[in-house]
């Protein structure tokens, strides 16, 4: 007897999900008779439709999926938080333009002690 058959929570039949092993176990022990896949698939779908456990997964997968998507968010945040604290140390445009204030101021200081 194989035991990988058995087992409904085995991976070698996972689109059929456990539900799906299940049946085709009570087939092969003779509790169910045979079905065909198209039977077996109707079955597991109405099974996740109605079972409060499989509805649980799934909503734990979307809240899975929600705080993926919110950390994303956040990152990018944070990293737009930091460009702009640290825009005026990093960025040459703003290193370029206080460059030339302080030369003009320089330059202004600079005037105003020769006129004296």
């Amino acid at each position: 007897m194989d035991l990988s058959v058995l087992n409904p929570w085995s991976n070698d039949q996972r689109p059929l999900g456990p539900y799906g092993s299940l049946i085709q176990q009570a087939e092969l022990s003779g509790h169910l008779k045979k079905r065909r896949d198209r039977d077996i698939s109707i079955a597991t779908d109405l099974a996740r439709e109605q079972s409060p456990s499989l509805q649980l997964f799934q909503v734990l997968r979307q809240i899975t999926a929600k705080r993926k998507q919110l950390d994303k968010v956040n990152t990018e945040i944070q990293c737009r938080l930091q460009d702009k604290e640290t825009n005026d140390i990093t960025h040459l445009d703003t290193l370029e333009i206080q460059c030339r204030l302080q030369d003009k101021e320089t330059n202004d200081i600079t005037h105003l002690d020769t006129l004296e």
